[in-house]
Formats: structure tokens, C-alpha cells, sequence
């Protein structure tokens, strides 16, 4: 069960292993949305201490890391008709969780990366996948002990040729490992038009969901890391409605 941990000024919600986390927004119409979080990932006795090192296989979807906004319920994204629109890690592969990295472990010419990837699923459609770039660290990043920064992971949503048979969203990623601790810290991170970068940086069509007209875009903030020694530390989430 998630606890909140409070010391010297430092408020966190820390989830519990294989715990999720949803928030709704309610922001009407939109076409650009962006959403982000100060985090970390601590083992599973110390509550600032550095992530044990872990690799999770996918044997069903909650063996999955998440991030992004979904339809609203507990459900996970691409189940019983669950819209999602988010970063997720690789459909057939093992999850590794490490001090300072999260995401798709790929070893591409000896050099290493980990990695998130564009997920999509709308109505009876299951959950699929896009690749990225070899060379790219698409995956969570953060500090190997919680102090005095956490690390950073947002998104940002553009909404494009609404009602229209070819309406999409097009999604852009930000990461750092040293964000600050604050709630204002997140705020300039998100607002800050620089630094978000492409899924694929020489392919536009994988960092682009198709998204049919006539079904609702998702409408609640949601993330999950599937670790069994590890647990997520979320010290403020922040959802912004840019147009």
C-alpha cells in the first residue's frame, strides 16, 4: 500500500511494489497537454535508498512500465476498452530496473540504453508499440539516492487534425535525472518550450498516435513501474492544459 513519506520538508508518495498511480484532470477540449513528475526509484526497505538492480520479465501487460494519460478507472491501459496514450516498455522483452535507469535494455553495438516507447490503445484496439532510434535513452533517468534532486520524466500532447478521419496525437518526451525537489522546479520544466524531444528523431510517424474520431481522449494521468524490489517515489505530479 503507497505511504506518504515526510521529512525536512520533503513530501513524497511512495508506491508500493507493482502499485499504480492515476490522477483525473478534467481540461475539456484540448490540443496541447502536458504532463510530467519529480520522481525516483527506491528498493523496497529504504525509503531514500538507491533502486535494487532487477530485470522483470512480460509475461501479461502488468509487467509493463507506464506513463501517460489513460481513460479513468484502475484498469491497465489496453484492457476491457481502456484508452491509453503514453510511453510504455517493449511488447516481448524484460523490464530492467536499475540505481539510475528504468526502461527496455538494449545493447546496440556495446554501447547500452534504456528505453520507453510510444504506446497507443483506443477502444477494442490492444496496446501497441513504435521503436526508436538505435542510440537513443528514451527511459526513465534519476538520481541513484533521493536528496536534494529528483529526477524528472513529462510529456507533451499535440493534438492534431481534430475531427478529421487522420486525427492524431503527436508526443514529445523530456527527461532529466537532476530536476530540483519542487513543485515550481516541475512547473518551469514543463513550461519551458525547449528540450522536447521526438520518439524518433528522423521518423515523425513514431512519435504519432492515430486516434479515431469519435473516441474520448483519455482524461486521467497514469504511471507504473512493475518491480518487485522496487518501488516508485512520486514527490509532486503536474498536468497542464497549454491550448
Amino acid at each position: 500500500m503507497a505511504k506518504i513519506f515526510n521529512k525536512s520538508n520533503d513530501t513524497s508518495l511512495i508506491l508500493s511494489p507493482r502499485e499504480a498511480v492515476y490522477r483525473q484532470f478534467n481540461f475539456g477540449q484540448w490540443t496541447e497537454l502536458r504532463v510530467g513528475m519529480l520522481f525516483g526509484v527506491v528498493n523496497d526497505t529504504n525509503d531514500s535508498g538507491s533502486a535494487t538492480t532487477e530485470e522483470v520479465y512480460r509475461l501479461t501487460d502488468l509487467d509493463r512500465v507506464y506513463f501517460g494519460i489513460k481513460s479513468y478507472g484502475n484498469e491497465i491501459p489496453g484492457v476491457s476498452n481502456t484508452n491509453f496514450i503514453g510511453v510504455t516498455s517493449a511488447t516481448s522483452s524484460y523490464v530492467n530496473i536499475l540505481g539510475s535507469r528504468t526502461g527496455t535494455f538494449v545493447n546496440n553495438g556495446g554501447l547500452f540504453y534504456y528505453r520507453l516507447y510510444l504506446g497507443a490503445a483506443s477502444a477494442s484496439l490492444p496496446l501497441s508499440t513504435k521503436a526508436i532510434d538505435a542510440g537513443v535513452d528514451t527511459g526513465f533517468i534519476y538520481p541513484t539516492t533521493i536528496g536534494s534532486t529528483c529526477g524528472f520524466y513529462g510529456l507533451k500532447y499535440v493534438l492534431q487534425n481534430s475531427g478529421s478521419a487522420n486525427q492524431c496525437v503527436i508526443l514529445n518526451y523530456k527527461s532529466t535525472s537532476t530536476a530540483g525537489t519542487s513543485s515550481a522546479d516541475l512547473n518551469t520544466l514543463l513550461t519551458n518550450n525547449t528540450s522536447w524531444n521526438s520518439m524518433y528523431s528522423s521518423d515523425a510517424s513514431y512519435s504519432t498516435a492515430s486516434w479515431e474520431t469519435g473516441i474520448p481522449l483519455p482524461d486521467t494521468f497514469y504511471t507504473h513501474i512493475p518491480s518487485y524490489r522496487n518501488r516508485l517515489r512520486i514527490t509532486a505530479i503536474q498536468l497542464m492544459k497549454i491550448s
